[in-house]
């Protein structure tokens, strides 16, 4: 492993960490939908490489880091402000792992718990 991947696979565990402390968030999903995931893990499989799902798909580009993310909140706290502070606090670890470069995020919310229960959605 060279010092990049070392590098984005630290920024990865960042990301996750800073994610999973943020009020309301209480998953992580894996980045892909789970058609794609078993598409992956097919060709994969096929090609005989190695492949397990990213809850953080992290990747960096000539002109910026690019982060997908799909997570569950708690409903205790309204989805899109919670969104919000995700994308927030993860731009703000992109900006600071790459100065002068504007990060380009997705949050997905794939779930909303309703009493401490998650509440499967489809989106």
């Amino acid at each position: 492993m060279n010092n990049r991947t070392q590098d984005l696979t630290g920024l990865e565990q960042t990301v996750r960490q800073a994610v999973l402390s943020t009020d309301g968030v209480d998953r992580l999903y894996p980045a892909d939908p789970t058609c794609r995931a078993a598409l992956k893990g097919g060709l994969a499989l096929a090609t005989g490489q190695q492949t397990t799902p990213q809850d953080v798909d992290l990747k960096v580009q000539a002109q910026a880091p690019t982060v997908r993310l799909r997570i569950g909140v708690t409903g205790t706290i309204p989805a899109p402000a919670v969104a919000r502070t995700v994308s927030a606090v993860v731009r703000q670890h992109l900006l600071e792992a790459f100065p002068g470069q504007e990060p380009q995020l997705t949050v997905q919310i794939c779930a909303i718990g309703k009493d401490g229960q998650q509440q499967e959605t489809a989106m």
